[in-house]
């Protein structure tokens, strides 16, 4: 196995882990290939052995590890490609209901600063008002 790390882009992965383009015009129907000018018995020990040498490889370690260290990059990025794409979809929602919260406030804050002086006169005309214009006296007989 070569130690360059495919790429995912515009293909798929062959054998040797690299890519091949795969485009619509290139595929071929789905024909059962058939050896030309072998008997169907030779045939049949052809299509066993194949399938233990497949058994075989598909149970090593070497291919697995082999399979699994040009699997993991894949995932990994489309995994992160995926949550990159959740935690920013989730973020501008968060962004937005702070805005609408502060475009609250400032509204409330403008308001509260136009009833300030109309509430600051009021307590002045009612100062006056709480004091006391008459003396009391007591204690004269």
């Amino acid at each position: 196995m070569s130690s360059e790390k495919p790429s995912r882009k515009n293909g798929n992965f062959n054998s040797t882990g690299s890519t091949t383009r795969s485009q619509s015009s290139e595929r071929l129907p789905n024909v059962r290939p058939s050896l030309p000018n072998i008997s169907s018995v030779e045939n049949s020990v052809i299509t066993t052995a194949i399938r233990d040498e497949l058994k075989i490889a598909l149970n090593s370690d070497e291919f697995r590890s082999s399979l699994i260290s040009l699997l993991i990059p894949v995932i990994v990025d489309a995994v992160k490609d995926k949550n990159f794409t959740n935690i920013h979809h989730a973020l501008q929602l968060e962004l937005l209901k702070k805005q609408d919260q502060l475009d609250k406030a400032e509204t409330e804050l403008q308001s509260l600063k136009q009833e300030l002086p109309a509430g600051k006169e009021t307590l002045e005309s009612q100062e006056h008002y709480s004091r006391r214009n008459c003396l009391r006296i007591s204690g004269i007989k």
